[in-house]
């Protein structure tokens, strides 16, 4: 593993990954395998394999060895983290989907959460606001003005997300109790985190915008770690690890 400071972020789309010979060939454990078959939708269900294939060679890559060799197992609230010998390689990884796109985030020796989502419109926004968001950022939200408060929602929304993935609780715990920067003007920073006094200042937010209509952010346990985006052929040129 290379670059204890450094996070790797590929985003990938499904039909790139249908299309590129070595991706098109699914890496499935049995019980993968089973969980796909289970899956009534031929199109969700080829999906899966994909993106659970992609998930598999990408840590490969990283670990050096082949990617039906990586194990994997589910964490307390679902989070996907390595078993067997490849635990000690204490490698921290996450990933992410939005419709046909994929994120996967490897930080070698740090925690980190990922969260994509296609921008959009929602009907029950102001709702979702009252939900996710603490009073105070309620009040920042409110004085945004209006051509700017559907992508600094989904700012809040990404970098909570991330962060709590990051920590392993998922939506376990409520949006709520994160306080993050979302104004267009300030950079992402973690500000506050119920029960957590000491993580605003061991975690670090970035934030990406990989295409027009689709916005992410990454969350990392250091702060100052640097974000480094990889591309298909980053992991098909080290496909030949044994």
């Amino acid at each position: 593993m290379e670059g204890a400071d450094i996070v790797d972020l590929w985003i990938l789309s499904e039909r790139q990954l249908a299309t590129d010979p070595t991706f098109s060939q699914p890496v499935l454990s049995a019980e993968e395998a089973a969980k796909a078959a289970g899956v009534r939708a031929e199109a969700d269900r080829r999906r899966y394999a994909l993106f659970r294939s992609a998930l598999r060679r990408v840590l490969g890559t990283h670990l050096g060895i082949a990617p039906e060799r990586v194990g994997l197992r589910a964490g307390a609230f679902g989070k996907p983290e390595l078993c067997g010998g490849a635990e000690a390689a204490g490698l921290g990884f996450n990933l992410s989907h939005s419709g046909e796109m994929l994120a996967i985030a490897v930080a070698p020796g740090m925690a980190v959460g990922v969260d994509i989502e296609h921008l959009r419109c929602l009907a029950a926004r102001d709702r979702l606001v009252r939900r996710v968001m603490s009073p105070a950022e309620q009040e920042r939200f409110a004085r945004l003005p209006a051509a700017e408060r559907s992508l600094a929602f989904w700012r809040a929304w990404t970098r909570k997300e991330a962060y709590l993935k990051g920590r392993g609780v998922g939506l376990s715990e409520p949006l709520a109790g994160v306080s993050v920067t979302f104004d267009p003007d300030e950079p992402p920073r973690l500000i506050h985190a119920d029960g957590r006094p000491q993580d605003p200042a061991t975690w670090s937010l970035h934030e990406v915008r990989p295409a027009s209509d689709l916005l992410g952010a990454l969350a990392v346990s250091q702060p100052g770690a640097q974000l480094r985006l990889r591309g298909l052929g980053d992991v098909t040129r080290d496909r030949g690890h044994g």
